[in-house]
């Protein structure tokens, strides 16, 4: 008789986890004494798993402890770290929170990229992949208050260009959105889908150009507002949205001679692009990278959307605000040898995330 070892052990899958919780992480000398699993509040029966309401010792311990010891509650409990999460309680009370466990983890499967299925023009979000609950991971493109910009922190090979590839094939075709590419490799990183752009750049010099481009139209439009009542921004075909998806931003930033002009620009447009229907994305391989050459320019990146993949050096967790879980932490590979590229964590949830793989078009 020969046994997978690629199987976890029955027994955690059978027994109680409440009880398991109160007989190794909430006893007097567990991880979080004084916790407790009180209720199941969801069944995710897609993915043969729970969720359920944390309490923890008041004055104790709080949700973000349970963020940093989750590698070892996800061991108490015999499970892999991709099928335990844990998010704050809706109430904000930081002494609750909700765990959730799985037997199918989405993170562990590649799925594909929808299209244009993950474009929501009603909300102005895209669907960029899963959570482990089996959720969307959402990225802004705008709000109420305008445009919305972001930030990829991604090392080469963990699949940062394939999120950007993701942003592009989401919107393609949608009139009241203008995407601009950058991709200085002479097109390499995002290949065919670059058609689906109506401007590229594929050297540092036109990639440059077009940042002061953008700085140009976001110069002119704040010269042509006028004092409105406020209301809802959304994008129309009179008044689009322009998409400038920058992959990726380090060798456009080196260009000795050009680079102040180029960072001024980068650095307006992220700070005042979304007051003018400007939505800048930007792919670096670290968050202390030299291309935010400025303080400004990195809060002003992190502020809209952050998702972080993996990176060179271990700078993400400690310089990009909202980001709780610590994506150095994630395995670049599975047990199995197969690749976890796309693995990562965005500030809109403390769950991480897989993006979906996004074919060229």
């Amino acid at each position: 008789m020969t046994t997978d070892l690629r199987t976890a052990p029955t027994a955690a899958t059978t027994a109680d986890l409440s009880t398991l919780w109160a007989q190794r992480i909430g006893c007097a000398r567990g991880l979080l004494p004084g916790s407790a699993l009180t209720e199941q509040v969801r069944v995710l029966a897609d993915l043969g798993g729970e969720e359920y309401l944390l309490r923890l010792k008041p004055g104790q311990d709080t949700v973000l402890d349970v963020v940093s010891a989750l590698p070892r509650v996800a061991a108490a409990l015999e499970r892999r770290g991709d099928q335990v999460a844990v998010e704050p309680h809706p109430s904000g009370v930081n002494c609750l929170a909700r765990l959730i466990v799985v037997d199918d983890s989405p993170l562990r499967r590649t799925t594909a990229h929808p299209g244009v299925a993950a474009f929501n023009p009603a909300t102005g979000s895209v669907a960029i992949g899963l959570h482990t609950d089996g959720a969307l991971a959402q990225w802004a493109l705008w709000n109420d208050r305008g445009a919305v910009s972001g930030a990829i922190i991604a090392a080469h090979g963990s699949g940062g260009t394939n999120l950007v590839r993701g942003l592009l094939s989401a919107v393609a075709g949608y009139d009241p959105i203008v995407p601009w590419v950058i991709d200085v490799h002479q097109g390499v990183n995002l290949g065919d889908t670059t058609h689906l752009a109506t401007r590229v750049g594929l050297n540092p010099a036109e990639g440059g150009q077009m940042l002061l481009d953008a700085h140009e139209i976001g110069r002119s439009r704040v010269a042509n507002l006028t004092g409105t009542m406020p209301v809802a921004y959304q994008p129309t075909r009179e008044a689009p949205l322009n998409l400038l998806l920058v992959d990726e931003l380090d060798p456009l930033m080196d260009q000795r001679g050009a680079y102040g002009e180029q960072a001024a620009a980068l650095e307006w447009l992220l700070r005042y692009g979304g007051k003018v229907g400007i939505s800048v994305v930007v792919r670096a391989t670290t968050a202390a990278s030299n291309a935010f050459n400025r303080v400004g320019s990195r809060t002003a990146a992190f502020a809209g959307n952050a998702v972080v993949l993996a990176e060179v050096g271990r700078f993400a967790h400690n310089v990009v605000p909202g980001l709780v879980g610590d994506p150095a932490l994630l395995p670049r590979t599975w047990s199995d040898g197969t690749s976890a590229a796309g693995l990562g964590y965005s500030t809109r949830r403390y769950a991480p995330l897989r993006s979906f793989l996004a074919g060229q078009s």
